[in-house]
């Protein structure tokens, strides 16, 4: 007989999703670790998960009342429309509704995020539901130590700045877990540390010159310092003159006292830059216990604390945008989790959060 060969091609249509009503998609931790994390903030995560980006308005994180986190919106839902837990407790900022901060990469276990229509027990929002799961000690001990270093020696300078940033920016920390009773109690704790120093953005800014100091604005008032355009500045300055005895003295002993840099254009503008140093710190510690075959607790603390001096560079007054801010946040979690039969679980989940401004501030 003849030999010959039959090449098929089946294509199975999916089945209608009868089991959940929202979209959805679970990163887990060795995922966690490989996606490329700006500055290893685990919020990034949404925006990879897709149906997702950042949003411009500033009003909801001002960063002077609450911690600073990123503004993201989920299938074009509300900016406050994100649901966050961590642990399964709830993980959102009262005052503005945006999250807490979340542990850093090498802590999660879990991270998922669902959209679309969500079911009961994921009512508090509409946008969507962001689920963040922090990682359980074994039977043995594991852990890791990790170090980033962002240095402005190795960057570029940009284009249009006139000096390098001067970034030194350093993130580092480690984990550990393992058991403190074999097959029944079990730890987990890690610590990350993030310190970075650098320049802001070069600012434009106008100071007063010598000459109009002496009262005679004649040349800040020119077309070639108001973009081809002279101004005739009103009363009381005549032929753009003033009488320096009518200035403020508050504003003249700011300019006398050095509190304002040099400048040698006429139009009195200089160009400077803030300076930023933050400190970070997230520290998260876990225990969980299996009290028997169905039955298990955890308790779950985390805390953040991140400290943002003045941007006042000692020289300059118009680089003090920014008081001393310093931020706190305390969360606690409880859990039960109990298996009633082969086909039913249940599970209770309860916490604590609170999040402030040290008074020493």
């Amino acid at each position: 007989g003849q030999v010959s060969e039959t090449v098929e091609v089946q294509a199975d249509a999916n089945l209608v999703e009868t089991r959940a009503t929202g979209v959805n998609q679970t990163i887990d931790n060795v995922r966690v670790l490989e996606m490329p994390l700006n500055g290893r903030q685990v919020t990034e995560l949404i925006l990879l998960s897709g149906a997702a980006s950042t949003s411009a308005q500033g009003t909801l994180n001002p960063g002077t009342r609450n911690y600073p986190t990123t503004i993201i919106n989920v299938a074009g839902g509300m900016q406050t429309g994100l649901t966050y837990t961590l642990d399964g407790v709830n993980h959102n900022d009262a005052y503005n509704n945006l999250n807490y901060p979340l542990p850093f990469p090498d802590a999660l276990q879990e991270f998922k995020v669902e959209t679309g229509a969500l079911e009961a027990n994921y009512g508090f929002h509409s946008s969507g539901q962001v689920n963040a799961v922090t990682k359980s000690g074994t039977n043995q001990i594991h852990g890791d130590l990790f170090e980033f270093v962002r240095n402005a020696s190795l960057n570029a300078r940009n284009a249009f700045a006139l000096a390098n940033d001067g970034l030194k920016r350093h993130q580092f920390g480690g984990t550990i877990g393992g058991p403190i009773i074999h097959n029944k109690l079990f730890f987990f704790a890690g610590e990350q540390g993030t310190k970075q120093n650098s320049l802001q953005t070069p600012t434009f800014a106008y100071i007063p010159t010598p000459a109009m100091m002496a009262g005679d604005f004649t040349t800040y008032a020119s077309a070639a310092c108001n973009s081809g355009r002279p101004l005739t500045l009103r009363a009381p300055y005549v032929n753009n003159k003033i009488d320096p005895g009518l200035f403020s003295k508050v504003a003249v002993n700011i300019v006398n006292n050095n509190l304002f840099p040099k400048t040698s254009d006429p139009c009195g503008q200089v160009r400077f830059s803030g300076v930023v140093n933050i400190k970070e710190w997230i520290t998260l510690g876990r225990a969980d216990y299996q009290l028997s075959d169905k039955q298990s607790i955890f308790a779950r603390y985390l805390d953040a604390w991140r400290e943002a001096p003045s941007d006042y560079d000692g020289k300059n007054a118009l680089t003090a945008t920014l008081g001393n801010v310093h931020y706190r946040v305390h969360t606690l979690a409880l859990g039960q989790t109990y298996l009633l039969s082969p086909n039913a679980v249940a599970s209770f989940r309860g916490g604590l959060k609170r999040a402030w401004i040290p008074k020493e501030v």
